[in-house]
């Protein structure tokens, strides 16, 4: 099942009814070469901490997999607002990780930003997300805009952009296991333990997103 957001802005009437795929032409705020210079401890902190973000990015599919009611898009339903409100605010967290993982990849970024380029040897293969795509997180999510009070609304599809993330985040993965954990045996093995965790996900979400 293909999860496309535009089904809960049409069928709830919610504050997603502002979400918009439409390229926004806005200047953005300029982005530079991160001058920052990570510590070990802070690299180490740092894979741990997008692995996080890539968990998190199945939530929508867990939900609709293991915790949303049958009914819970029934108006009847004593819960349906409350569905919808924990619903929408599971959505703006999977486009939030989604954005995190695509800057983690963008070389360009902030003076405290820690990068994938910031882990030596690693050949980064880049952001992920369109700019249109990146910017529309920017305006509909990440912040209260313009745009996001007065633009129609359209919405994306969830599972392509898991699948879009989880290549760039596979090829970091293999590095993790292969190179910076290289001698330790203990903290390698709950890694490999969590990224095969997502490699299942990801084949759940390619099969049947969303499917009990």
């Amino acid at each position: 099942m293909i999860c496309d957001i535009r089904h809960y802005c049409l069928v709830f009437q919610s504050p997603w009814n502002t979400f918009n795929l439409n390229i926004i032409k806005t200047e953005q705020q300029e982005c530079h070469m991160p001058k920052y210079s990570p510590t070990k401890t802070e690299l180490a902190n740092g894979w741990l901490k997008l692995k996080g973000c890539m968990l998190q990015t199945f939530a929508h599919h867990l939900w609709l997999k293991h915790f949303k009611p049958a009914d819970g898009d029934i108006k009847d339903n004593p819960f349906h607002e409350d569905c919808h409100i924990v619903e929408r605010g599971i959505l703006a967290s999977v486009l939030m990780n989604i954005r995190i993982i695509n800057d983690f990849f963008d070389d360009k970024g902030y003076d405290t930003d820690i990068k994938a380029s910031h882990y030596l040897t690693f050949k980064n293969p880049g952001r992920f997300l369109l700019e249109e795509e990146d910017r529309s997180i920017n305006k509909h999510i990440a912040h209260l805009t313009k745009e996001r009070v007065s633009v129609p609304s359209a919405g994306w599809s969830p599972r392509d952009l898991i699948i879009r993330a989880n290549k760039p985040f596979q090829t970091f993965g293999s590095f993790i296991e292969g190179h910076f954990l290289k001698g330790q045996i203990q903290i390698k093995a709950l890694a490999t333990h969590d990224f095969q965790k997502i490699k299942t996900l990801v084949s759940e979400v390619e099969d049947d997103y969303g499917a009990k």
